[in-house]
């Protein structure tokens, strides 16, 4: 069984996705109105064709609960709100959630950390916290890592040897597009914004100072209404 801890953007569609194939699945998250809602049958927030999701995984038998469960595979999804002050990230969340975990977890449990999270904060955070129970199994998961990028989380981590797995999945709600480069991409990204009011995007930078930058061009240009997107560097 995987119990998947956070309700949220990307804990939810996670643990309804792996339900609909057939897994085994806890959604856990400490928002009592929240996990109330999702065992009425109504999803939290709106996502092209996560309804149909929920049903799926409901049909298949997934729960939603606010007590974490006793298994051996845990996804952390929980929230990693950015300081624009301090320009940090608040991992505190996540050390919260892998502690309760550790509570509860069997020996030897997988625990796959989801969450958005800086470089550092496995060794600064988390590795601690491992090592103060024993030895425990460590997984990095990434989405579209780079032959180098691979090798500098192996690195870093400490895990140059391990074994490394590939794969992919569909969402019904993603598509691959290619689009001509023009002068100016700022006004390319917020004219397709506003034609696409009722979608959320990620838009990915190369700096902190250009996240900062077109941030604060969104924020001047596009009401807080439409701009509910999540801008971080890749």
């Amino acid at each position: 069984m995987v119990n998947v801890i956070g309700m949220g953007y990307i804990g939810l569609p996670t643990a309804l996705m792996l339900a609909s194939h057939g897994i085994e699945v806890v959604g856990t998250d400490y928002n009592k109105k929240l996990i109330n809602t999702l065992n009425s049958g109504q999803t939290t927030f709106k996502e092209s064709g996560l309804d149909q999701l929920f049903r799926e995984a409901v049909e298949a038998g997934i729960k939603f609960s606010t007590n974490y469960q006793i298994t051996d595979t845990y996804i952390i999804s929980v929230p990693t709100p950015y300081d624009k002050f301090s320009k940090k990230v608040d991992a505190s969340y996540v050390v919260a959630a892998i502690k309760s975990v550790l509570d509860v977890a069997n020996q030897g449990a997988a625990i796959v950390i989801e969450s958005t999270v800086s470089p550092g904060t496995i060794d600064k955070y988390i590795r601690p916290i491992i090592n103060e129970i024993g030895k425990a199994p460590l997984i990095a998961l990434t989405a579209t890592a780079t032959p180098k990028v691979q090798h500098d989380i192996q690195k870093n981590l400490g895990m140059v040897d391990a074994q490394v797995f590939k794969s992919s999945f569909n969402r019904p709600n993603l598509y691959y597009e290619v689009r001509a480069k023009t002068a100016n991409i700022d006004r390319d990204i917020i004219k397709f914004i506003k034609n696409n009011p009722e979608k959320s995007g990620i838009v990915y930078c190369l700096s902190r100072k250009r996240v900062e930058n077109l941030l604060k061009f969104f924020r001047q240009t596009v009401s807080t209404r439409v701009l509910t997107m999540r801008v971080w560097t890749h």
